[in-house]
């Protein structure tokens, strides 16, 4: 199970999101806003978070530079509209850091393209 933690303002996007993320595959929590999601981060352990870029109380970039301080590993991924991707420099990312669009069939499939990449990361770790 992908234990996944979505932070959004949007109660009507986690509303559709958690009807896509559904057990067994997924555990899903969800936060609307970044000092909230942050803390459940911190206090918690997720194989994903998933972020928008313009939250109420805390920019996303910002969140995801205090998720990694505390956790370079943690992938995440910065869920915003196409506007706001081509307004984002992409140096201010590091490499656990995946765009997605806003569009609820993108997000899904890059959420499962991370977690086959970890269930390959996994299982080359037991065979080595």
């Amino acid at each position: 199970m992908l234990n996944i933690l979505l932070i959004d303002d949007s109660s009507f996007f986690l509303k559709l999101a958690g009807m896509q993320f559904v057990p067994p595959t997924y555990s899903l929590d969800t936060e609307t806003s970044g000092s909230a999601g942050l803390e459940k981060a911190l206090n918690s352990q997720y194989d994903l978070v998933i972020t928008d870029l313009n939250l109420p109380d805390l920019n996303g970039l910002e969140l995801i530079r205090k998720l990694h301080a505390h956790n370079q590993d943690l992938p995440i991924i910065l869920n915003t509209t196409k506007d706001s991707l081509e307004a984002l420099n992409i140096a201010d990312l590091d490499s656990k850091v995946y765009l997605c669009d806003k569009q609820l069939t993108t997000l899904v499939a890059r959420v499962g393209a991370i977690m086959a990449q970890q269930k390959r990361n996994r299982k080359n770790k037991t065979d080595a």
